[in-house]
């Protein structure tokens, strides 16, 4: 060993790194105890002041959900098939999802017997499954999905019903390649021409295009980092990308390509922007990927998805990219696939849990103001959120959600005897017990409640901040999007941030923090910092940011 790990580690006030470093024999248990009373007392002084990050800290599992850590629950496989790993919690997972299709009005309960249900009925019932990453865990699923879909892989709504010598149902195994560059034009009403796919398909009828198998993703300035490095990982080009690329001085909007759509000062998507870039790229027969969010990270805005989906699909509908047909083939056979030329995703990590509740305290007379619709009333194709949000849980945690007629087709992994239709194949079986146990322990009345609570006291803090603006006569840069969770100011001292884990970033210009109001929050909380934050020196730039100033980093 060149170097003692504690001389090149980061210095962790509070706790001593000697104490923690773990020798070949193992700690005494005079040494554990040690180590373990100074870790309590950190974390419990961190609880006790924590405010810049959406994470629930109220939490109330330990009583009830304790034995299940001495278990090994693992949820590998499709949720909806239970397999051969019987330590499992798939019957509370399917409760959870069931909970979540009827929060976001899909239709539910999930449907796939083929000889009960009709094909119709399949398909527009929803799937998803409780993801062990949190949100990004649910974004990269979704946009792997939508890839996959747009590129012309196969679904599952593609396997015959005929196929029942050929395997069961989901679980047929197949060959797939996608055989035709086109897709079929539309007429005046932009519904497809009703025409033989294939050799037999007049070239009048067929629209001939290099670029209508690459789909391509629009994103904003304030989404999550982390559609950044999926969108790497999956190797999803931008409008950007393409167009410094391929069209390079063409920009619609005026300038060089940006790299992100623009975003409005509140955080939400710009939708004139959004409409001008879509339309380039669809004019020229690429498939599209537009990722909403609904509560951004650092100044939690939801994008308006319903106002998007109505500016956008007249627009698709006009290129032929609203419905159009693929041809694919299945096991020797020509299937022809009837699908969608674009796919929304919807980032939810925070808004998709809690917002749902503030629209039925609005319809109820408790609440005005627009609430922005998101959900699968919308021609959305699949939503994310965490379950370690305004939810609160131990780790991370979340749900992933779609259409039955939008997945990809699996195979049956027979060592699991069940499909493996998710991301992670393992799953932690126990962040499906954790949000159970909480649905079952909060009625819709209570999660109303905590929604108006979240709003009032969001609407608190903002408050005080600007009192405190005025006050100290200085531009605190006091800011708070319609109905967010967060306010952000102008950033403090390192020991402020210290002390209150403050989230920080540099937008605009302006080195800003902000706080989350989640439920463990109290209005003393806020009036601590405040006066903290009234001290001479509070906003002296004592010490300057550790990392290059960047925009569009958060906290997952």
């Amino acid at each position: 060993m060149a170097h003692s790990p504690c001389e090149v580690y980061p210095d962790v006030p509070g706790l001593s790194c000697p104490l923690f470093q773990l020798p070949e024999q193992g700690l005494s248990e005079q040494q554990y105890e040690a180590a373990m009373n100074q870790y309590r007392q950190y974390i419990a002084y961190h609880c006790q002041y924590f405010l810049g990050y959406q994470a629930n800290q109220k939490l109330d599992y330990a009583k009830n959900l304790s034995p299940f850590l001495d278990v090994h629950v693992n949820n590998i496989g499709d949720p909806f098939q239970q397999g051969n790993f019987m330590l499992n919690s798939k019957v509370l997972e399917r409760a959870v999802l069931d909970y979540f299709a009827r929060l976001w009005h899909a239709k539910w309960p999930h449907l796939e017997d083929r000889k009960r249900f009709t094909p119709e009925e399949i398909g527009e019932s929803y799937w998803g499954y409780v993801v062990s990453m949190g949100g990004t865990e649910g974004n990269l699923y979704g946009l792997r999905n939508a890839r996959d879909y747009l590129a012309g892989k196969l679904l599952l709504s593609d396997i015959p019903d005929d196929a029942a010598g050929e395997g069961e149902g989901r679980t047929v195994p197949v060959q797939s390649r996608l055989r035709q560059g086109y897709y079929i034009k539309a007429d005046a009403e932009h519904r497809p021409l009703q025409a033989e796919i294939g050799a037999s398909t007049p070239d009048a009828e067929r629209i001939d295009n290099p670029n209508a198998y690459k789909p391509i993703i629009f994103y904003s300035r304030d989404t999550h980092y982390s559609i950044d490095k999926i969108k790497d990982i999956l190797l999803i080009p931008t409008f950007g990308e393409i167009g410094n690329a391929e069209y390079p001085g063409q920009n619609p909007l005026g300038g060089p390509w940006p790299d992100k759509v623009p975003s409005n000062e509140d955080g939400t998507i710009d939708l004139d922007a959004l409409y001008k870039l879509v339309e380039f790229f669809v004019k020229r027969g690429y498939p599209i990927i537009v990722n909403f969010n609904y509560g951004t990270t650092f100044k939690g805005a939801y994008d308006h998805v319903k106002n998007a989906v109505e500016k956008l699909i007249p627009l698709l509908k006009t290129y032929g990219l609203y419905e159009r047909v693929l041809e694919v083939e299945w096991n020797g056979r020509i299937i022809q696939s009837k699908r969608n030329g674009f796919w929304f995703h919807v980032d939810g990590a925070l808004g998709a849990s809690y917002m749902p509740f503030l629209e039925m305290a609005r319809d109820q007379g408790r609440f005005s103001g627009e609430i922005p619709i998101f959900d699968f009333r919308l021609p959305v194709h699949s939503i994310a959120v965490s379950g370690h949000k305004e939810i609160g849980a131990p780790w991370p945690a979340g749900v992933y959600m779609t259409r039955t007629k939008y997945l990809l087709n699996f195979l049956e992994v027979g060592y699991i005897g069940s499909q493996d239709s998710t991301l992670s194949g393992s799953r932690n079986g126990f962040s499906s017990l954790i949000l159970w146990h909480y649905y079952a322990r909060h009625s819709y009345e209570k999660l109303i409640q905590k929604a108006l609570f979240l709003q009032n006291l969001a609407q608190y803090a903002f408050q005080r901040l600007k009192q405190l603006e005025v006050e100290l006569r200085m531009n605190l840069h006091v800011g708070r999007s319609p109905l967010a969770l967060t306010v952000r100011f102008k950033r403090p001292n390192a020991k402020i941030i210290a002390k209150y884990s403050l989230s920080t970033e540099y937008l605009d210009g302006v080195h800003y923090a902000h706080i989350f109001l989640m439920e463990h929050a109290t209005p003393e909380l806020i009036d601590s910092l405040i006066q903290e934050l009234r001290q001479p020196g509070a906003f002296d730039p004592d010490a300057e940011p550790v990392y290059h100033p960047h925009e569009g980093s958060g906290f997952r």
